[in-house]
């Protein structure tokens, strides 16, 4: 899953804070972690790990089909999530439960088919095709 893109944020009092942010420094401690080479579903099982060693709470996997995330609060009681982009596009907000215990594989294969269940459906590529179409008509 090389090439997919990551992100973590912080939710304070409904907004979401993008690192750098209060919780950067304690998401540093889990090794070293990094957010821009966080790119496989592995990655999610590995921060979950470390973050729930090093005290996370809440801990949430979640599939939105177009993301997988993995959702905990820090010491502090801000809600951090980590995600990994799927190939697929459903319209959000959409949240199955995750089941991280699943070798890759068949998450991959659970995803496509709850993705494309929904009426909203379309790979990635054809929904960022429609989106700039429309970008540019705009």
């Amino acid at each position: 899953m090389s090439g997919r893109t990551a992100a973590v944020a912080v939710i304070s009092g409904g907004v979401a804070v993008p690192l750098p942010s209060v919780a950067s420094t304690w998401l540093a401690a889990l090794e070293r972690f990094r957010p821009d080479i966080l790119a496989a579903i592995q990655d999610l099982r590995d921060i979950r790990d470390r973050a729930q060693a090093r005290g996370a709470t809440r801990v949430l996997p979640l599939n939105h089909g177009n993301a997988l995330s993995v959702y905990f609060a820090d010491p502090e009681g801000n809600t951090v999530e980590t995600y990994i982009d799927m190939p697929f596009y459903i319209a959000q907000p959409h949240g199955d439960p995750l089941d991280l215990s699943k070798d890759d594989a068949t998450i991959m294969r659970e995803t496509e088919a709850i993705c494309r269940s929904d009426p909203t459906f379309m790979p990635i590529e054809d929904w960022q095709a429609r989106f700039a179409l429309k970008a540019v008509r705009h």
